[in-house]
């Protein structure tokens, strides 16, 4: 009983701590073999990202998330915002409409909360 109290909570402030990430699908990635020049062109694609949405925000972090794809027809990998506030990454779920009459590179992205390995699985549980 300890345990399972014990894991609710961990899992109850992983939660909290997420809600101020944002995970980007279908930005393009740079295929590169310098991680300067990846991480250059990735921090360029989400200060346009935050142009486009008028948001106003400082990204506290940019991270690719999994590992690199190995031939230039895997997809990108997502990309994880980490923000400041929960409000931080509200503004930007409120704006992303801003994306759908931009050029296909932007109004293709798909924009997701970052959840843990448990949401995960409620959220593919329910669908299937």
């Amino acid at each position: 009983m300890k345990e399972t109290n014990e894991e609710s909570r961990k899992e109850a402030e992983e939660e909290m701590a997420r809600r101020k990430n944002v995970i980007i699908h279908h930005l393009p990635e740079l295929r590169a073999d310098e991680r300067d020049r990846r991480w250059e062109h990735d921090n360029d694609k989400v200060k346009k990202f935050m142009e486009i949405l008028e948001v106003g925000i400082e990204v506290e972090k940019v991270a690719r998330l999994g590992k690199r794809p190995e031939s230039e027809e895997q997809p990108p990998r997502p990309i994880k915002l980490m923000l400041k506030s929960e409000d931080d990454a509200k503004k930007i779920y409120s704006n992303l409409y801003k994306l759908k009459n931009k050029e296909q590179e932007w109004s293709r992205l798909r924009i997701t909360p970052d959840r843990t390995e448990q949401e995960r699985q409620k959220t593919c549980s329910r669908s299937s």
